[in-house]
Parts: C-alpha cells; sequence; structure tokens
C-alpha cells in the first residue's frame, strides 16, 4: 500500500483521520478500506487476531469510557462500521 491519509467515521461515532500504510493502525481495518471510494460505507466483522492485538493500535476513542469498552472486548469479533469521508 502507498501512502494515503484517510478521513473516516467508524460506527458512526469516532471520527479517525488516519494514514493507511500507519504501522499502527488494525489490520483489519486497513482490509476494509482496500478498494473504497469516497462516500462509500461498509460493514465488517474483525476477527481478533486482526483486531486490537495490541493497545497501541488505531483508531481508538480519545475519551476513557469508550477506550476501555473497546479495549475490554479487544480479543472478541469486533464489527466495524466505516465511512470513507475523504482522502487526502
Amino acid at each position: 500500500m502507498g501512502t494515503l491519509f484517510i478521513a473516516l467515521w467508524i460506527n458512526s461515532v469516532v471520527r479517525a483521520d488516519l494514514l493507511l500504510d500507519d504501522a499502527e493502525i488494525i489490520q483489519g481495518l486497513k482490509d476494509v478500506l482496500v478498494g473504497m471510494k469516497v462516500g462509500g460505507k461498509r460493514r465488517a466483522l474483525i476477527p481478533p487476531e486482526v483486531g486490537y492485538v495490541s493497545e497501541n493500535l488505531k483508531p481508538i476513542p480519545d475519551q476513557f469510557g469508550p477506550r476501555r469498552s473497546l479495549l475490554s472486548h479487544a480479543k472478541e469479533p469486533l464489527i466495524f462500521e466505516v465511512q470513507l469521508l475523504k482522502v487526502l
């Protein structure tokens, strides 16, 4: 993957501005974004082995409560609803 800056909504709650080839982004999200077009929406089941295998991975909510909730389910499959807002 090349360098690609993206802005997206995750589960209609977390807005994330990410560098797609960043090693700190969960692999499952990278896989979901491949081939998406601006304005596109996808729902994906992300298995734990390509999800939050480390607490330092992005995207992560800024607020403590949502962050804690997400990380407490890191070893479970996660459902992401993603909308690609723009590519920079």
